[in-house]
């Protein structure tokens, strides 16, 4: 009992992290479309001639990543969930033979 509740809490540790990643993801493809969308016509000039550089600096996605290795994001999460499961099921052949 004390194993699987070790394994539930990491699992859920790494949800969270997996789910940070995520949100972050999202909220940052988002953001050039609200920079879009804004009333840049009621803005300084100085802002408007910004706003183009802005723009295209938000195209590109923001990630969390593992050390610069792995994305974190719940394509990660299943991943590393279906390579888990591998490996567990490997481990158990291995121990009944």
């Amino acid at each position: 009992m004390k194993h699987v509740l070790y394994i539930v809490i990491l699992l859920v540790q790494l949800f969270i992290y997996c789910f940070a990643g995520q949100i972050l993801e999202f909220q940052s493809e988002g953001l050039a479309y609200a920079i879009y969308e804004s009333p840049w016509y009621c803005f300084d000039v100085g802002v408007m001639k910004s706003l183009p550089l802005m723009i295209l600096r938000a195209t590109n996605p923001h990630q969390l990543t593992a050390g610069k290795f792995l994305v974190i994001n719940f394509m990660s999460f299943k991943e590393i969930l279906k390579t888990s499961a591998s490996y567990l099921s490997v481990m158990r052949i291995i121990l009944e033979t």
